[in-house]
């Protein structure tokens, strides 16, 4: 009887990440699943040798223009701040591409149940009888797919999931650039799981479980790529344009230690504005003028340096998602 796959979605670049991958390939218990990992990075020799299937694709596309990046509100009480600048890209299609790529091989290659997890991952008990991925098995015999809801936004998580491959729509194994990029245009949540929440709604057969159900036999998102999530962002105010900066501390990482902000911003090139310092937890605004007459706006956000060129940018666009809205 052929084996189950797990199939290990992957971006390792460094040797942290790469040792969590590897964690989570040693805990597989290999005498009931094969495994494939799909990356768009290369992975460590010892763990290719290791595994039935490594696929490497080099496209990592991550999109950087407005239109595709998701929005983000903070809300500081007296006003709400809207923006799609807080994170520098959308990578929801990369990740999407990695699953579409593993389903499709994973289907050429005769399997029947997949179960699709992130190289952060650890199974604890793997192969037992209590195994999440055991049970999740079992519900592949009558239903198309497994995957889990949450009790907040967004109403699911992308990893796991497990599938049949057999029963599963057609949509699972499509990719296609241009027609992802039009489709993520049209949602006002420009997401990986926004994507799957428009499958599963075609699934006839699926089955839902509680984030809750798998705490005990799997630890996930031990590497936390999101970043801090600080506010340094242009934004609109009727049709003054204003910078944004909220020093605020990661809801993921509890950071308490970090470095103040330091906002410098050029003006069409030759405009160098007061620079103003933003301490932990604290949010300032910088007005910096009328929208209609900025062509180019540099922030250097301490050594980081974020350049708008609105010349080549959609400006209404710009102007509907980013903008600071009074209570």
């Amino acid at each position: 009887m052929k084996k189950e796959l797990f199939l290990i979605t992957a971006y390792t670049p460094d040797n942290e990440r790469g040792d969590l991958l590897r964690t989570l390939v040693n805990s597989v218990d290999r005498r009931i699943y094969d495994i494939m990992i799909v990356s768009h990075s290369n992975v460590p020799n010892d763990l290719i040798d290791k595994v039935e299937y490594f696929i490497y694709d080099h496209n990592n596309l991550v999109l950087t223009d407005s239109e595709y990046k998701y929005q983000m509100f903070a809300d500081m009480g007296v006003f709400k701040v809207y923006s799609t600048e807080v994170r520098a890209f959308n990578h929801a299609l990369a990740a999407w591409k990695l699953v579409v790529v593993g389903l499709n091989n994973a289907k050429i290659e005769g399997y029947e149940k997949v179960h699709s997890v992130e190289y952060d991952f650890e199974l604890l008990q793997c192969g037992k009888e209590e195994c999440e991925f055991s049970k999740n098995s079992k519900l592949l015999d009558n239903h198309s797919m497994v995957y889990y809801k949450t009790d907040y936004q967004p109403a699911i998580i992308t990893v796991p999931m497990s599938f049949n491959l057999d029963k599963i729509n057609k949509g699972w194994f499509e990719y296609n650039e241009d027609d992802h990029k039009r489709w993520l245009k049209t949602q006002s949540t420009k997401t990986l799981e926004a994507l799957e929440i428009n499958l599963i709604s075609k699934e006839q057969n699926a089955i839902s479980k509680s984030i809750k159900e798998y705490n005990k036999t799997l630890i996930s998102n031990k590497y936390y790529s999101g970043g801090y999530d600080d506010w340094c962002v242009p934004v609109l105010h009727g049709n003054e344009l204003v910078i944004f900066v909220w020093n605020k501390i990661s809801n993921q990482n509890n950071i308490i230690d970090k470095k103040l902000i330091n906002v410098k911003v050029i003006v069409n090139g030759d405009k160098l504005l007061t620079p103003i310092n933003c301490h932990l937890k604290q949010w300032k605004t910088l007005v910096i003028g009328d929208f209609d007459q900025i062509n180019t706006l540099n922030i250097i956000k301490n050594e980081e340096i974020i350049n708008y060129d609105f010349k080549k940018i959609n400006r209404n666009y710009f102007k509907k998602l980013n903008y600071i809205k009074d209570r």
